[in-house]
Protein backbone atom coordinates (compact mmCIF):
# COMPACT_ATOMS: atom_id res chain seq x y z
CA UNK A 1 0.00 0.00 0.00
CA UNK A 2 1.21 3.29 -0.79
CA UNK A 3 0.26 7.02 0.56
CA UNK A 4 -1.40 8.77 -2.50
CA UNK A 5 -1.84 12.78 -1.85
CA UNK A 6 -4.63 12.70 -4.61
CA UNK A 7 -6.73 10.26 -3.04
CA UNK A 8 -10.46 10.84 -3.03
CA UNK A 9 -11.31 8.16 0.25
CA UNK A 10 -9.29 6.85 3.05
CA UNK A 11 -8.12 3.31 2.85
CA UNK A 12 -7.41 0.62 5.54
CA UNK A 13 -6.15 -2.48 5.60
CA UNK A 14 -5.90 -5.64 8.49
CA UNK A 15 -4.12 -9.03 8.69
CA UNK A 16 -2.94 -11.50 11.17
CA UNK A 17 0.63 -11.18 10.96
CA UNK A 18 3.17 -14.02 12.84
CA UNK A 19 6.23 -12.48 11.20
CA UNK A 20 6.40 -9.69 14.27
CA UNK A 21 7.10 -6.65 11.84
CA UNK A 22 6.10 -4.57 9.05
CA UNK A 23 7.50 -1.70 6.87
CA UNK A 24 7.22 0.71 5.04
CA UNK A 25 9.62 2.21 1.57
CA UNK A 26 9.47 5.75 1.10
CA UNK A 27 12.39 7.52 -1.04
CA UNK A 28 15.40 5.74 -0.16
CA UNK A 29 14.81 4.79 3.70
CA UNK A 30 12.97 1.66 5.11
CA UNK A 31 11.34 2.17 8.24
CA UNK A 32 11.04 -1.65 9.75
CA UNK A 33 8.36 -1.53 13.24
CA UNK A 34 9.22 -5.19 15.15
CA UNK A 35 6.66 -6.50 17.68
CA UNK A 36 5.42 -9.15 19.15
CA UNK A 37 1.99 -11.31 17.93
CA UNK A 38 0.59 -14.02 19.88
CA UNK A 39 -0.53 -17.39 18.82
CA UNK A 40 -3.74 -19.03 19.98
CA UNK A 41 -5.22 -15.62 21.07
CA UNK A 42 -7.96 -13.15 20.03
CA UNK A 43 -7.30 -9.95 17.96
CA UNK A 44 -9.67 -7.32 17.50
CA UNK A 45 -10.56 -6.12 14.31
CA UNK A 46 -11.64 -9.87 12.88
CA UNK A 47 -8.33 -11.05 14.02
CA UNK A 48 -5.46 -8.55 13.10
CA UNK A 49 -2.45 -8.31 14.19
CA UNK A 50 -1.16 -5.60 11.94
CA UNK A 51 -2.97 -2.50 10.29
CA UNK A 52 -2.70 -0.46 7.38
CA UNK A 53 -4.29 3.37 7.24
CA UNK A 54 -3.72 5.72 4.73
CA UNK A 55 -5.56 8.61 3.65
CA UNK A 56 -4.62 11.84 0.96
CA UNK A 57 -2.15 13.48 3.93
CA UNK A 58 -0.83 10.20 5.94
CA UNK A 59 0.02 6.64 6.25
CA UNK A 60 -0.11 4.86 9.47
CA UNK A 61 1.59 1.10 10.48
CA UNK A 62 -0.58 -0.25 13.19
CA UNK A 63 0.36 -2.84 15.50
CA UNK A 64 -2.15 -3.92 17.56
CA UNK A 65 -2.25 -6.11 20.71
CA UNK A 66 -4.45 -9.31 21.57
CA UNK A 67 -7.60 -8.27 23.61
CA UNK A 68 -7.05 -8.49 27.16
CA UNK A 69 -9.48 -7.66 29.78
CA UNK A 70 -7.95 -5.44 33.08
CA UNK A 71 -9.37 -4.92 36.01
CA UNK A 72 -9.42 -1.44 37.32
CA UNK A 73 -6.36 0.32 37.61
CA UNK A 74 -4.37 -3.12 35.42
CA UNK A 75 -1.93 -2.80 33.04
CA UNK A 76 -1.46 -3.72 29.69
CA UNK A 77 2.46 -2.80 27.91
CA UNK A 78 2.29 -3.16 24.09
CA UNK A 79 5.87 -2.73 23.24
CA UNK A 80 7.04 -1.84 19.52
CA UNK A 81 10.92 -1.43 18.02
CA UNK A 82 11.25 0.92 15.38
CA UNK A 83 14.19 1.53 13.00
CA UNK A 84 15.75 3.12 9.92
CA UNK A 85 17.46 2.12 6.81
CA UNK A 86 19.35 3.23 4.66
CA UNK A 87 18.72 1.13 1.41
CA UNK A 88 18.56 2.66 -1.72
CA UNK A 89 15.79 3.32 -4.64
CA UNK A 90 13.03 0.06 -4.35
CA UNK A 91 13.31 -2.24 -6.46
CA UNK A 92 10.85 -3.66 -8.53
CA UNK A 93 12.29 -7.29 -8.71
CA UNK A 94 10.80 -9.56 -5.68
CA UNK A 95 14.53 -10.92 -5.13
CA UNK A 96 16.07 -7.63 -4.73
CA UNK A 97 13.20 -7.01 -2.37
CA UNK A 98 13.91 -9.57 -0.09
CA UNK A 99 17.59 -9.26 -0.58
CA UNK A 100 17.10 -4.93 1.06
CA UNK A 101 14.83 -6.05 3.86
CA UNK A 102 17.37 -9.63 4.64
CA UNK A 103 19.66 -6.71 5.20
CA UNK A 104 17.45 -5.10 7.62
CA UNK A 105 17.25 -8.39 9.86
CA UNK A 106 13.74 -8.78 8.37
CA UNK A 107 12.43 -11.53 6.16
CA UNK A 108 9.10 -12.56 3.90
CA UNK A 109 7.71 -15.64 4.87
CA UNK A 110 9.96 -19.10 5.09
Amino acid sequence: MRQDPTASHPLKIGVSNTLGWMAYWQGEILFVKRYRHFLSVVYPDGGCSTEVFTNATMLELETLSPLTELPPEGVLEHTEGWSLHRVGAMPMEEAAIIEALARCGVAPLP
